[in-house]
C-alpha cells in the first residue's frame, strides 16, 4: 500500500533570505560580493519597480 505523508523532519533544513535591489551591473557585483563573503548564496532574481532589479539570496537559517 501506500504509506502517508510523514511529519517534517525537525532537522531538516530551514533558510533565511535576503533580498537587495540592484540597478547596474556594478551595483549587483558589489552587493552580490558582499552578501556572498557573509555566507549568501544568490537564488534568483526579478524585475523591481522603476526598472531595478531584485537579487535574491538564502543561507541556512541559524539554529537549524
Amino acid at each position: 500500500g501506500v504509506k502517508s505523508a510523514q511529519a517534517s523532519d525537525p532537522s531538516e533544513q530551514r533558510w533565511a533570505y535576503l533580498c537587495v535591489d540592484a540597478r547596474t551591473a556594478d551595483d549587483v557585483h558589489v552587493k552580490a560580493n558582499a552578501a556572498g563573503a557573509k555566507g549568501w548564496e544568490m537564488v534568483s532574481a526579478g524585475a523591481g519597480d522603476d526598472s531595478q532589479l531584485i537579487w535574491c539570496f538564502r543561507r541556512p537559517a541559524p539554529g537549524h
